[in-house]
């Protein structure tokens, strides 16, 4: 947002497109819980540039298909041309996107069951009810996310630094879902101090990150 000021940033020609959203919760009110993560997560960013809401595509986690929402919305990912730039979030577990640990390099968008850590951490959207909490989700897969031009991976607080650590200095696997980054060709991950600072606890061998793969860190 801060950025986005001060640059003086154009949108107006860009396309956003959410990388996952919570289906129906157990509670009454899930739709509106679950409308209010999106509007949290919109207001946070839209409210900030000009980009265009009719080019923004959100998967939609309430649709009474949700395999024919998860092909269209690969379908709109080409008719844009693909992506140029992914923005990521990465779980407690390693997860990107909601692809929980065991997703495959391949997969597309669509149906995963939330793992019970995710969804531990994502009660507090839900009052802290972890039974309110949706046990399924809409993603878009890896394989979707590999095909982005550059994928750039956030990361923030200490409680995210162990799942750093495994995503770029240990071996890349399926059950670090972020660690698969690893053989993108421009993917970098921005962590914070609080972030840092855990990574650094637990990195005192002075391994290399994998080629294509940048750590900053970010005030």
């Amino acid at each position: 947002r801060r950025l986005a000021r001060l640059e003086r940033l154009d949108f107006r020609g860009q396309s956003r497109d959410h990388q996952g959203c919570l289906g129906q919760g157990k509670s009454p009110d899930g739709a509106a819980e679950i409308q209010q993560v999106l509007q949290f997560r919109d207001f946070n960013l839209f409210a900030h540039i000009n980009i265009c809401l009719r080019r923004t595509n959100v998967l939609n986690g309430l649709a009474t298909d949700p395999k024919a929402e998860c092909k269209a919305y690969e379908k709109r990912l080409k008719a844009e041309g693909g992506l140029d730039l992914q923005v990521l979030g990465i779980g407690g577990n390693g997860h990107i996107a909601f692809n929980e640990p065991g997703s495959g390099p391949k997969s597309r968008t669509r149906v995963v069951r939330l793992d019970e850590k995710t969804r531990k951490d994502n009660s507090r959207f839900f009052n802290n009810k972890i039974e309110d909490v949706p046990t399924h989700a809409l993603s878009m897969g890896i394989g979707t996310i590999f095909e982005a031009r550059k994928n750039i991976l956030l990361a923030t607080g200490k409680y995210k630094g162990g799942a750093i650590v495994n995503s770029v200095l240990e071996p890349e696997t399926s059950k670090v879902p972020a660690s698969l980054l690893q053989t993108h060709p421009d993917a970098t991950f921005l962590i914070d101090t609080d972030c840092a600072k855990a990574f650094l606890a637990r990195t005192d061998d002075g391994k290399e990150l994998p080629k294509g793969v940048t750590l900053e860190v970010v005030a």
